[in-house]
């Protein structure tokens, strides 16, 4: 049975069986607590004698987050906001002019900031008129009783910190989406490559780390920043699909890759120099048109049987020419990087900093990284120069018997140390995340409040949905309500339908109350 004809009594099921069994994977949607407050605040609000209308006013409250058993959180104060009904209002700093007018002509707006300061209390007013007359009676405006109490509902440490993670989410889903380009279907070996050797994403781009039910457990998602324009950062892969090589590119040039040896002939199209079309790239002088890997390790595309290494040009680097005067990067990187990755089988990641188009093409960086495998599962990391400036030549006097090239391999190691190289920075789900340049993005929206974020307070449960193609978590989507959700678990996915079963969890609306202060 095709799980895609499913009743959503079926589908509901099976994405809770998916949970049960999947419960070593973190998700933003697993391992919450009993949804329980939100019913309670539901049946309180039933039992609310209303004053004047059935509108629904809640506080959220804010403050220092606490840590919580569950791990620590933020230390910074986060200021809550007011909902109507289950629908959350922007947070403290986005209340409009005109209503911290209206408050503060009240002599009400420091008890409303005092009472939303607060972080582990909503309360629920019966509408804004209700708000209004609670402020005044704790300002002592009017006579104790004449009001009566806001519903109250405790948030406690864990909840807040489920809220926590899913506000993270929120404003990061608001800023970066899954890119156009992501790691191909036909190499999913490249997913377990590990974070530390990982190469870069490209420039306005971001690397996430998402739970998906695979071998692996998870994959490699290349998210693009949405308020800044630039060129889709293009994963290249080659060799054996199981244990990938991948190229990064970004409009026509090589970032770095990450370099994979493997010994299968069947993903190798092994070459000499003198067969090599170097991918019809035009020769400089001084510079060499620098290939991925040595020609022997010269491998296929998992994607196009027809294009290898040598014939791909985005796969090139332009090196400085080891035999001139200086020395530089092409012969000392074929025998002290390449040679020894294919002798021992280990991988090894290269990073091309400040690339510029050159003449050639291709990407010509004025530094290059290189992290190194090694057997014990540590790093080695060397920063080579490639402007054909440092002496890696004429260095007799200071090098002692120490081999040219051996002694080249040392100086790049002293600069990684002055230099160290840091890998790319990989999120998953629920880590804290702000932008500080958010507030200048147009269309950028805080995310509601964090007490009303978890399940068990205002917030919803996360749904099983089927959507067309293939988002990733973290992918904004339209619900079947036709409100905004965000995708913070894939099920499976039906390549031949091009459909995908996700958990999706609705993102609460944010409004004020247009009339209040009338």
């Amino acid at each position: 049975m095709n799980s895609f004809e499913h009743s959503k009594s079926a589908a509901i099921n099976q994405a809770n069986a998916v949970q049960r069994v999947s419960q070593p994977t973190k998700t933003i949607a697993n391992n919450r607590p009993q949804a329980t407050t939100q019913r309670k605040l539901q049946e309180a609000a039933a039992r609310f004698k209303p004053r004047t209308s059935q509108m629904k006013v809640s506080i959220g409250r804010g403050g220092v987050a606490k840590p919580s058993a569950m791990g620590p959180m933020s230390s910074k104060v986060i200021q809550r906001a007011i909902t109507i009904g289950m629908n959350p209002i922007p947070r403290t700093v986005h209340t409009p002019t005109n209503i911290v007018t209206f408050l503060q002509q009240q002599g009400l707006y420091s008890e409303f900031v005092k009472l939303n300061d607060e972080r582990e209390v909503i309360y629920l007013f019966d509408n804004d008129q209700h708000l209004v007359d609670y402020l005044k009676l704790q300002t002592g405006q009017i006579a104790p009783g004449s009001v009566s109490a806001p519903i109250k509902q405790k948030v406690n440490a864990d909840q807040l910190k489920q809220g926590h993670e899913f506000a993270s989410d929120i404003r990061f889903t608001t800023i970066y989406q899954p890119g156009g380009s992501q790691i191909p279907d036909t190499a999913p070996g490249a997913h377990n490559i590990p974070n530390q050797m990982m190469p870069p994403p490209g420039q306005h781009h971001q690397w996430g780390q998402m739970p998906y039910p695979s071998v692996s457990g998870q994959e490699y998602v290349l998210y693009q920043h949405q308020f800044h324009s630039s060129a889709n950062t293009v994963p290249l892969t080659f060799g054996d699909p199981n244990a990938p090589s991948m190229v990064m590119n970004q409009g026509g040039l090589n970032l770095g890759m990450h370099i994979q040896p493997t010994s299968n002939s069947n993903y190798l199209n092994p070459i000499t120099r003198s067969q090599t079309n170097y991918a019809g790239l035009p020769s400089v002088s001084d510079r060499v048109r620098g290939h991925p890997f040595e020609l022997k390790q010269n491998q296929i595309s998992t994607d196009d049987a027809d294009m290898d290494f040598d014939q791909d040009s985005r796969t090139y680097t332009d090196e400085s020419d080891s035999t001139k005067t200086n020395g530089g990067i092409s012969s000392w990187r074929y025998n002290q990087i390449e040679k020894v990755a294919t002798a021992n089988g280990m991988p090894f990641t290269q990073v091309n900093n400040n690339s510029v188009k050159s003449s050639m093409g291709i990407a010509r960086p004025d530094t290059i990284d290189f992290r190194i495998q090694q057997s014990s599962g540590g790093y080695k990391d060397l920063q080579m120069d490639n402007t054909a400036t440092t002496d890696y030549r004429e260095t007799d006097s200071v090098r002692g018997t120490m081999a040219k090239q051996a002694y080249q391999t040392e100086m790049g190691r002293q600069q990684a140390l002055l230099h160290p190289y840091q890998a790319p920075p990989v999120r998953r789900p629920g880590e804290d995340f702000t932008d500080t340049n958010r507030h200048s993005y147009p269309g950028y929206m805080s995310p509601p409040p964090t007490p009303f974020l978890s399940d068990d307070t205002l917030a919803t449960s996360p749904e099983p949905i089927i959507l067309g193609g293939f988002p990733a978590v973290g992918s904004r989507v339209n619900m079947p309500n036709g409100s905004k959700g965000v995708v913070v678990e894939v099920i499976d996915r039906d390549k031949n339908r091009k459909k995908s079963r996700c958990m999706v969890k609705a993102i609460l609306s944010v409004q004020w109350p247009g009339s209040f202060g009338i």
